[in-house]
């Protein structure tokens, strides 16, 4: 398995060997936030879910008035039929939802409208109440027996856990069998809710499809990358849910996942959502200080937008009553509306302050994409003034800017980021009106500035323009906000005193070209540069080409390690140095730029992942000898 799929659980270690099974829980739940299971056959009947999608199948295909019979508008509970509809009237899916707990509500109690009893259709499926009935009593005695097994796997209090512990009069689970239909994404205005992200207030949630062979969901890892979920026969996908991220402190990360649109046949999705003790009070389980040290290592990588900032009510039936009010607001228009409207005033509440709390804005996008920019063009300018003598077009940095920020940066993005500090380097408008980095003068900035403390710099500068400017988009940087200009008036030194030339008193370029006379030295270098480009292969691409005749010798010592883990930067680039007995000894900027240039020579294959205080490079599994053939 390589470090880009989520883990595979095989419950056939509960007898072979249990400490590994607990290992390989504890490393998913922490590290992912997600993982399947197999071999799981003493615990639980395939032949279960297969009697639901058989008897599901028949109730979808039933008229629409026959399936409006058990409308979910009809359930305090949120039970029953629901389906979604685009503006161009495409059924995109269809679902109906089930609650453990098929009983009437007492309405004495705090959490009654969850008692519900579940709707069935009159004349329907003969075996659908059955299946939905063996379906929910064997996925939560299955759903127990992983909690128990997650807290094991943790090293948690037994006790303490039990608190939010379902195995008595209390549990509350819901299930919902799910058809999603393929549809013409060209044809909807909008993308169908149906499809996007999602990150359930449960514990976990369990997710099964037996019908089809093709993926049917993603999940997000702390890198924001998007993994598809192989599909096999006899397998469970478990997504962490914030509950059980929330009580373990963070520990245990909730996942975000997507069910991804079917090609050609209707796919169906049971998916089982494993909630807490429904008169539990929500509270912080006693966590180790070994895995409270992994957790802070593994959030020096995950990104901060993809963090989770959810504390449940308390009971836990409130929390999950007001959920699914959040979730279906035409259905608790009906029977909710008094609450509702509580969350609306209370939400539009919290919309007004995070438009004028600094700290809401600095976490836009608009913030987080600039200042990752930023940190890249910076990084970027600093090596190639390094080196270089004439000057740099700003729009030619752009691959570069895409590469190391990850980010489809356009010129609009740079010039923005200009605007914002304009001194970070020394521009100046060329005859061609591009922006260029004048990089003879750029040196002499860069030489007293540490690259680390500019990017403080520019996020100050940044947070004082949005709080300045709340709801504008940011700028582009104007011609006539640069210190230089080449085009309009120029700066020239000339027997100790400045003249600015302006364009009816300029030479013509050919003059200048021709003899050199009036040029001063700087110029004449400069000249004599762009020349020799021409003719001669630059030391960017000479360098290139060195890493090219040595990538090889990386592959071979990559190739030896483990894949299913991230890998430091710093530690591979030891390792690139140790292994490479070269007649000179390797510098160690040159084994780190020999490891950065996998991922530029095999992006399909490796990824590097920058979080605040560590990189880390990530592969897949790969054949070395064949990667070598296209060197």
């Amino acid at each position: 398995m390589d470090s880009r799929s989520i883990p595979q659980i095989s419950l056939a270690l509960l007898d072979t060997d249990r400490d590994e099974l607990l290992a390989q829980l504890k490393h998913a739940l922490v590290e992912f936030g997600a993982f399947t299971i197999n071999a799981y056959d003493d615990l639980f009947d395939d032949n279960i879910v297969a009697l639901v999608e058989d008897q599901a199948s028949q109730f979808f295909d039933l008229p629409s008035s026959s399936k409006l019979q058990i409308s979910m508008d009809k359930s305090e509970g949120f039970l029953g039929y629901t389906s979604e509809t685009t503006q161009q009237s495409i059924v995109v899916s269809e679902s109906v939802h089930f609650a453990s707990t098929d009983i009437d509500r007492k309405k004495a109690e705090p959490y009654g409208y969850l008692r519900v009893a579940n709707q069935f259709p009159s004349k329907g499926p003969p075996l659908f109440k059955k299946s939905i009935d063996d379906y929910l009593s064997s996925m939560t005695r299955f759903s127990n027996t992983l909690f128990d097994l997650i807290i094991e796997s943790l090293d948690l209090s037994k006790s303490e856990a039990a608190t939010f512990s379902t195995s008595n009069s209390n549990y509350y689970n819901r299930a919902a069998v799910i058809a999603n239909h393929p549809f013409n994404s060209a044809e909807c205005t909008s993308h169908p809710q149906s499809y996007s992200n999602k990150k359930d207030p449960t514990l976990f949630t369990l997710h099964l499809n037996n019908q089809t062979k093709n993926p049917i969901m993603q999940f997000q890892d702390i890198f924001g990358e998007w993994l598809d979920v192989p599909h096999k026969s006899s397998q469970i996908v478990v997504s962490v849910g914030k509950t059980l991220e929330y009580i373990t402190q963070g520990v245990c990360l909730s996942g975000s996942y997507r069910y991804l649109a079917p090609s050609q046949d209707t796919q169906l999705i049971v998916p089982f959502y494993h909630h807490a003790n429904l008169k539990a009070i929500p509270s912080i389980l006693t966590i180790s200080p070994r895995l409270l040290t992994i957790m802070k290592h593994r959030d020096q990588l995950r990104s901060k937008a993809l963090r989770t900032n959810f504390k449940p009510e308390s009971p836990m039936a409130k929390m999950i009553l007001h959920e699914l009010i959040k979730t279906d607001r035409t259905v608790a228009s009906i029977h909710h509306s008094a609450t509702l409207k509580t969350i609306q005033d209370s939400e539009a509440s919290e919309a007004v302050i995070n438009a004028t709390n600094p700290k809401s804005k600095t976490r836009s996008a608009s913030f987080i994409r600039l200042s990752k920019i930023f940190r890249a063009l910076d990084s970027i300018v600093f090596m190639n003034v390094r080196t270089r003598v004439a000057d740099i077009k700003l729009h030619t940095l752009l691959p570069q800017v895409h590469r190391f920020s990850e980010y489809n940066a356009q010129l609009k993005d740079l010039l923005q980021v200009c605007f914002i500090w304009p001194e970070f380097a020394v521009l100046k408008v060329d005859d061609d009106g591009d922006v260029v980095v004048d990089s003879e003068a750029t040196k002499d900035v860069l030489n007293f500035k540490e690259v680390g403390v500019r990017a403080d710099v520019f996020d100050t500068k940044m947070r004082k323009w949005l709080d300045d400017h709340v709801g504008v988009e940011v700028p582009t940087i104007s011609p006539d906000q640069l210190t230089l200009k080449s085009s309009g008036g120029e700066v020239t030194k000339k027997r100790g005193r400045v003249e600015i030339l302006q364009k009816t008193s300029k030479k013509k370029k050919s003059d200048a070209l021709g003899s050199g006379k009036g040029l001063s030295l700087l110029e004449r270098i400069k000249r004599k540069e762009q020349e020799n480009l021409k003719n001669h292969v630059s030391p960017e691409v000479r360098y290139a080409m060195y890493l090219d005749s040595k990538v090889g010798q990386v592959l071979d010592i990559v190739a030896t390690m483990r894949p299913d883990k991230p890998h430091s930067i710093e530690a591979l680039t030891e390792q690139v140095r140790n292994s490479l007995n070269t007649k000179n000894a390797l510098g160690k900027n040159e084994a780190r730029d020999l490891v950065y240039h996998l991922q530029k020579k095999f992006p399909e294959v490796f990824k590097v992942y920058t979080g605040k205080d560590v990189s880390v490079l990530r592969w897949k599994d790969f054949d070395a000898n064949e990667l070598k053939k296209k060197c």
